[in-house]
């Protein structure tokens, strides 16, 4: 059975691009055998999820959450369908705490996202997988994100982080079982009955999307005078320091006429 486990819509999440129904008949088409509805700071109702699922009767559809903890950590929550006391903006270590209390099972998402050197004192935190790969870290820095999760002793993940139809799929997980709902999700998780991989056929095309995207905010921002490599990354976006420094260099020899 293969999931997509981080997907938004515009039901929730402000900055998606696809509908839930948008979402669900793209699924169907690549194959996709479910997802996981992971907006940001807010669980669907039981009639809304409802609804959606008499709509596509074919596709597994499950509730997670992304919360955004303090000092710009996300965190994914995999086995819950309500808050339990989540907050935006609630320190990691009480989000991971409310989580495991109630059998969740939580990821980092996209964990070198801002900076490559986060807060030490989250690397002690008891999460259960690290995002390694998504549409939200660059490829490049792959084997430094692998590097967090066997230091942190984590799963490693490969997910979508899809906020569109055309990377819906790019990361997914396959289980070894039938996933039925949210509880069967997160002990799959926690028994290590499942694998997660990138399908290239998908990943490629949306990924060289996006770096030309990101790459023409780079370059209007260092246009703008913004030329700290730390700082771009912050501001822009999630491409590797290598491409944003890259990308200054060819700035400062534009600027001094060599090309």
């Amino acid at each position: 059975m293969i999931l997509d486990l981080h997907v938004h819509t515009t039901h929730y999440s402000r900055c998606s691009r696809m509908t839930a129904e948008e979402m669900a008949t793209r699924a169907i088409e690549i194959g996709l055998d479910g997802v996981v509805i992971t907006e940001h700071n807010a669980f669907w109702t039981d009639e809304e999820i409802a609804d959606l699922r008499r709509k596509f009767p074919t596709l597994t559809i499950l509730r997670g959450i992304e919360v955004a903890a303090a000092d710009g950590v996300d965190i994914l929550i995999y086995g819950l369908t309500r808050e339990h006391g989540l907050e935006k903006d609630m320190p990691a270590e009480q989000v991971l705490e409310i989580a495991h209390e109630h059998g969740a099972f939580a990821v980092w998402a996209h964990p070198l996202r801002k900076t490559l050197t986060p807060n030490p004192a989250l690397f002690t935190l008891p999460f259960d997988g690290i995002e390694c790969q998504s549409m939200n870290i660059d490829p490049l820095e792959q084997d430094l994100h692998l590097e967090t999760a066997q230091r942190i002793g984590a799963d490693p993940f490969f997910n979508s982080d899809s906020h569109a139809t055309t990377t819906l799929g790019v990361g997914v997980t396959e289980f070894d079982n039938p996933i039925k709902d949210e509880h069967e999700l997160a002990e799959s998780l926690r028994a290590g009955h499942a694998r997660p991989f990138i399908q290239s056929h998908h990943f490629d095309p949306a990924w060289q999307l996006k770096e030309e995207t990101m790459s023409e905010r780079i370059v209007k921002a260092i246009a703008s005078g913004i030329t700290d490599p730390v700082d771009l990354r912050r501001r822009v976006g999630i491409l590797a320091m290598s491409r944003i420094e890259r990308l200054l260099r060819i700035h400062r020899l534009a600027a001094n006429g060599a090309v």
